[in-house]
C-alpha cells in the first residue's frame, strides 16, 4: 500500500542509503521520524505500508489534538524539560526548512500557547530558548545546565 511519511518501524534499502544520507543525528530523540521520510520523499523515493505488520511503539499519554486551519497540532501535556526542548527546537528547526520561516514562527507560537495554556506560563522560558535553537539551527544534545548545543 503506497503511503507517506512512514518512519518508526522502517527499512530502507541501499540505494536510498545512499542517496538520502543518514538519519539526522543532531534531531537526537524529536523529529527524526519526520525529517528523514521527507528528505527520502523529496530524493524521490516512494514508501510502503505493510498493512498486516505490528507496531509496537507505545504512544504519548497525555497528547492534546487540535485541527487549526485545516492543519492538526498535536501537543503532549507535562513533558519532561528535555523532551519538550527537544520537539519544538526539532519542529521548528523543520518547519522553517520544509515550509519557510512563517510557517516556523507559527508552529513556535502554537507551541507557546499551547504550552502556557496546557502546563503553565512557567514553560515559557523553555519553548522561547528550543525556538531560538531550532531558528538558529542550533541542534545536537541540549544540557539543561545552560550549555547550549552546538
Amino acid at each position: 500500500m503506497r503511503s507517506r511519511i512512514i518512519w518508526t518501524g522502517s527499512l530502507i534499502s541501499r540505494e536510498v542509503r545512499e542517496a538520502v544520507g543518514p538519519v539526522n543525528g543532531a534531531l537526537f530523540i524529536r523529529g527524526e521520524d519526520e525529517e528523514y521520510p521527507w528528505r527520502i520523499e523529496r530524493a524521490g523515493f516512494a514508501q510502503e505500508a505493510v498493512r498486516q505488520a505490528v507496531l509496537d511503539h507505545p504512544g504519548p499519554q497525555n497528547i492534546v489534538r487540535w485541527r487549526l486551519l485545516g492543519k492538526h497540532f498535536f501537543f503532549e501535556r507535562g513533558l519532561a524539560d528535555w523532551k519538550l526542548y527537544y520537539k519544538v527546537r526539532n519542529m521548528v528547526w523543520f518547519k522553517r526548512r520544509q515550509a519557510g520561516r512563517l510557517k516556523a514562527v507559527a508552529m513556535a507560537v502554537a507551541y507557546a500557547a499551547a504550552a502556557a495554556w496546557l502546563d503553565g506560563p512557567r514553560r515559557l522560558a523553555l519553548v522561547w530558548r528550543a525556538a531560538c535553537d531550532g531558528w538558529q539551527g542550533r541542534l545536537g544534545r541540549w544540557d539543561a545546565g545552560g550549555r547550549r548545543p552546538e
